[in-house]
């Protein structure tokens, strides 16, 4: 049914689409989340998400952090799902350009930071198969220069990738993700003004590992 409703998106205009937009966005923030990573699946709530981005264009405004969100989370499937993410890249710029944003840097910049705190605000429940692990592995490398401001709210997050107590995938994708920061210009020197912390926090007591645990 999820196909049925891309396609009768696809065929709509703005007069029919615009005032569902609400509801939409309630449906697919049910099912982006219990479907299976496949593209099978994925596909259809991308197609739903560009439908409704296509047909209502800036309507689209007051639930532009939504669409963003869902954007992302295909877009966080870069890995597994390739192509689908490369399509989620190009819904980003699409949705910028709906909502009146010269390009989807901008978008990012008004968007990343909100979105950041509400992703890391479940790090300490995050798994290997949390969503939420992906969206801010994916804002970190796709935002760069617009996480910039926000770089505090990422420290106690990497810090979770000290704790051996804590999922093995989840502490060395942290570390993983932390390694391309300090390798990315545009992050670089948010991430140095808050060395002493990482230094302190993170970095440290992972040296600090003992014997048998997993790094």
């Amino acid at each position: 049914w999820m196909a049925v409703l891309a396609t009768l998106l696809e065929g709509c205009g703005r007069e029919e689409v615009a005032p569902l937009l609400s509801k939409v966005c309630d449906i697919v923030s049910d099912m982006e989340t219990s479907l299976p990573e496949s593209e099978e699946f994925q596909i259809h709530i991308l197609r739903v998400v560009l439908g409704c981005i296509t047909a209502a264009g800036p309507d689209c405004g007051p639930l532009r952090r939504r669409f963003f969100i869902a954007l992302l989370r295909i877009q966080a499937m870069s890995r597994t799902l390739p192509t689908l993410a490369s399509r989620a890249t190009a819904g980003i710029a699409a949705l910028a350009s709906a909502v009146g944003e010269p390009d989807a840097a901008s978008l990012y910049a008004s968007e990343a930071g909100p979105v950041l705190e509400a992703v890391a605000a479940s790090a300490k429940e995050w798994r290997r198969d949390s969503h939420e692990l992906l969206l801010f592995d994916t804002l970190l490398r796709e935002g760069s220069a617009a996480l910039a401001p926000h770089f505090g709210t990422c420290i106690p997050v990497f810090a979770l990738a000290a704790d051996a107590q804590r999922d093995a995938h989840v502490r060395s994708t942290l570390l993983v993700l932390l390694d391309h920061v300090l390798s990315d210009e545009a992050l670089r020197e948010p991430a140095r003004a808050r060395g002493a912390e990482l230094l302190s926090d993170v970095v440290v007591p992972v040296c600090m590992w003992r014997a048998g645990k997993v790094a």
